[in-house]
């Protein structure tokens, strides 16, 4: 919460996206017992902490709306028509009456 170097609105990115592992004062809590050094869990930790910094701080693009092909659209239409038959020819036959 009380980084100079993050703007306002990454601030508020982090703190949407990371949470459940901030407390109230702002402090984002992450602990390692893996290795048996300390030095090596403190690596572990600073390791994941950039990870999930960089992973909050990301902004994914907006998607742009596209349309399906015309050859899309037609193949669709075909492969429902062949569902529709097969499906049809499963039907039982209706006596004629004469």
């Amino acid at each position: 919460m009380h980084s100079p170097s993050l703007t306002e609105e990454q601030l508020q990115r982090i703190l949407e996206k990371l949470a459940t592992r901030i407390d109230r004062e702002g402090i984002l809590h992450l602990t390692s017992s893996t290795h048996r050094s300390q030095a090596r869990n403190r690596e572990d930790v600073t390791e994941r902490f950039r990870f999930l910094l960089a992973g909050a701080l990301h902004v994914q693009k907006p998607r742009k709306r596209t349309r399906p092909s015309r050859a899309a659209k037609a193949a669709r239409l075909q492969e429902k028509r062949k569902r529709g038959e097969a499906k049809e020819r499963r039907r039982p036959v209706k006596p004629d009456d004469d």
